[in-house]
């Protein structure tokens, strides 16, 4: 399992954006150079909301020529979640299966 560090940040303007682009504390933080990646995401969910409830994320991304399916779920740690990613070309049965192989909660089993 991996675990995320994860700050969202809504920033308002270019000029914001140019400001935290160029700090030097923010820029100790990261392993590399800032990039822009464009993503296509699908997030998945029983009509009862099952995930949601339990605060986890089941999700399908197509990013950067990679097709991946991911389950984040919440952490002790504040601003951390566990977090599993499988190839895979679609949320199904064989996805659930892989990610459940890599480690994921076995509660994902019964709630997909």
């Amino acid at each position: 399992m991996g675990i995320e560090l994860e700050y969202k940040l809504h920033i308002d303007s270019p000029a914001v954006l140019a400001r935290l682009l160029a700090d030097t504390e923010l820029n100790a933080l990261t392993d590399g150079p800032w990039m822009e990646t464009a993503m296509k995401t699908t997030y998945f969910d029983g009509a009862d909301r099952r995930f949601t409830a339990r605060k986890w994320t089941l999700r399908h991304r197509f990013e950067g020529g990679e097709s991946v399916v991911c389950l984040k779920t919440p952490q002790e740690e504040r601003h951390t979640r566990g977090e599993w990613q499988v190839g895979a070309e679609t949320v199904d049965a064989a996805a659930v299966a892989a990610l459940l192989e890599a480690g994921a909660p076995q509660e994902l089993r019964e709630l997909y």
